[in-house]
């Protein structure tokens, strides 16, 4: 991370809240592409990792994950 940069808050709040832990401990990759899973986990963990009573409608997402 760039101090400085635009996105510092943003990071170093989501950090903070167990939102993210970056790419390694001391690296964020700012430019790097996020996939399904990270967003939904992004989401999830902003969220306090609710449980879901519903059945999982994604076909392609194993019944354990």
């Amino acid at each position: 991370m760039v101090q400085g940069s635009f996105y510092e808050n943003a990071v170093l709040w989501a950090v903070e809240q167990g939102i993210t832990n970056g790419l390694t401990a001391d690296t964020f990759g700012p430019n790097t592409v996020c996939n399904r899973a990270q967003v939904v986990t992004f989401l999830w963990r902003s969220l306090d990792q609710p449980q879901s009573a519903a059945a999982n409608p994604f076909t392609d997402v194993n019944a354990g994950d």
